[in-house]
């Protein structure tokens, strides 16, 4: 004959007694685990001052800054080339879109990356020579107290179903390093000054080179205002 017993209020408190020491152990793996990817990580200071640049150049209200009349002139000059600039460039590649900031001193062409490099390629295409050549030209030649800047963003490369490589990141990663140093080289070997450069990956997935260029007042070393000598 069966016999029924309440063991409700036993099994409660063994219950409710042993399910903290579980939930403490697993805070303790997660906080060991982030301890530990703490201590692997290395700070890149290069990136991180990319970073915060590109940061600042996209969200900074520009309303805010206080510029003299002088460096507003100097920056006019700067959206003019900049203006000149995308014209060319959409004339060069009808394809592009050409965006221009508010304060006009930053200039935004995004072109599918085919435009540039053949599928699975990482050397520009030889059809492209006389679009370096008009970037090159404005690198070169700003106005007076000027320095233009142009940064160029690659996105939307497959990560690779081979994973992580030997040589750092997927193919698709590496493939897009590769398509950034050439377009670099490219450039810098038709006369641009690599000081005035910047390369990086995106995240996005639509497949597109971005080339944004941007107007900056030169410094003096002294910190008079721009002769052509640029602040190191």
């Amino acid at each position: 004959m069966a016999v029924d017993v309440d063991y409700g209020d036993a099994r409660c408190e063994e219950t409710n007694g042993g399910l903290w020491p579980v939930f403490a152990g697993l805070y303790l793996v997660v906080f060991a685990f982030f301890i530990l990817l703490v201590s692997l990580s290395v700070l890149d200071h290069t990136k991180s001052a990319a970073v915060a640049d590109s940061l600042k150049a996209t969200f900074a209200d520009d309303r805010a800054v206080a510029r003299s009349p002088h460096d507003d002139g100097l920056l006019d000059a700067g959206a003019s080339a900049l203006t000149e600039l995308g014209g060319a460039l959409k004339s060069l590649l009808p394809v592009a879109r050409v965006e221009r900031s508010r304060t006009g001193d930053v200039l935004r062409v995004s072109v599918p990356s085919t435009e540039f490099f053949a599928d699975g390629y990482a050397s520009v295409r030889q059809t492209q020579t006389a679009l370096l050549d008009r970037i090159v030209a404005a690198l070169a030649s700003p106005p007076k107290g000027v320095r233009l800047e142009a940064t160029l963003t690659l996105s939307g490369l497959a990560p690779g179903a081979a994973g992580p490589g030997l040589n750092g990141g997927s193919p698709g990663q590496r493939l897009g390093r590769d398509r950034a140093g050439a377009f670099a080289r490219a450039l810098i070997s038709q006369g641009a000054r690599p000081e005035t450069l910047a390369v990086g990956l995106g995240d996005g997935a639509d497949g597109t080179v971005e080339l944004q260029f941007r107007a900056v007042v030169e410094r003096a070393a002294d910190g008079g205002e721009g002769d052509g000598v640029a602040e190191e």
